[in-house]
């Protein structure tokens, strides 16, 4: 359970990163073959594979985003037992990230990843209000009132 309690605070040391922009830090536990995925149809929705693909996904949302807000609220892991560092984790986030136009978007999501020799080889993220994705990237207008 030792091991359960380590790979909750990597996660929570990552939404730290997440929120700070430090990307390097961010990405520092990840595989470098890792796969993230992105709901939805936008133009930054998809699969991305390795890290620098995943690197100039989360640069694209640091430039989009300038104030991002990750709180997770629970983190739960799928073998507490774990100690060789392959494990699965699913984390509930609330979100509000502030676009560089000045709109601020709230959302939740689950946010799965999978962990293989401790690092990330695989997320992927469900969104509770996809349908708020398209405003917060600036695809389409801000609902008026």
């Amino acid at each position: 359970m030792i091991a359960t309690f380590v790979l909750k605070a990597v996660v929570r040391n990552s939404f730290k990163a997440l929120n700070t922009h430090q990307l390097d830090h961010l990405l520092a536990g990840w595989d470098d073959h890792a796969t993230f995925d992105y709901p939805g149809n936008l133009s930054v929705s998809g699969r991305f594979t390795g890290k620098a693909q995943i690197r100039e996904w989360f640069s694209r949302m640091f430039e989009q985003y300038p104030e991002i807000d990750f709180t997770p609220r629970h983190i739960c892991v799928e073998n507490i037992f774990d100690l060789t560092g392959n494990n699965q984790a699913m984390v509930q986030v609330d979100i509000k990230l502030t676009n560089k136009s000045g709109v601020t978007v709230s959302n939740s999501a689950v946010i799965c990843l999978k962990i293989r020799n401790r690092k990330v080889v695989a997320a992927r993220d469900y969104f509770f209000y996809p349908e708020r994705l398209a405003i917060g990237w600036a695809e389409i207008p801000v609902p008026q009132a």
